[in-house]
């Protein structure tokens, strides 16, 4: 016999069915769809101001305090606060980062537009935080600082 004789012929395969997709490739399409669903969602969401940010923190600061009651914790949490909000509206974060002190509270009586930290409640701020204990009043403090955002820009 010749060896071409001995050949078959070539048998493609049956073309593929609709139905040949299995679920995972549904579910996994289903997944991309509600994560860019989310991603657009989370997107749209407005950011909230410097200012929003910093009420809501101090909210959250005297429920805190009212919460615990301790007048250290909550004096060392409003002192790093006004460092954080201060820093963050900062034109020249490296000016505000250095300020200690009598410098550092005539920095907040400017954005204040008065004397209330150098000279009023707000005096606790530049040595308190370090002291084991110290008395003041708390709910002078957290009004100086209300009103110390509302000056913010």
């Amino acid at each position: 016999m010749n060896a071409l004789e001995q050949l078959r012929d070539i048998h493609l395969p049956p073309p593929p069915a609709s139905e040949s997709f299995d679920g995972g490739w549904w579910l996994a399409l289903l997944i991309l769809l509600g994560l860019g669903w989310l991603l657009l969602r989370h997107r749209r969401r407005p950011q909230l101001s410097l200012k929003q940010q910093a009420r809501r923190e101090l909210t959250a600061l005297r429920q805190a305090h009212d919460r615990h009651g301790d007048a250290m914790a909550t004096l060392r949490a409003l002192s790093a606060f006004a460092h954080r909000v201060a820093l963050a509206q900062a034109g020249e974060p490296g000016q505000v980062a250095r300020l200690t002190g009598a410098a550092w509270l005539q920095h907040l009586d400017r954005q204040l537009g008065d004397n209330a930290f150098s000279q009023g409640p707000g005096r606790i701020l530049a040595r308190g935080p370090y002291q084991a204990h110290c008395d003041y009043d708390v709910e002078a403090l957290f009004q100086l600082m209300q009103r110390w955002l509302e000056h913010l820009p």
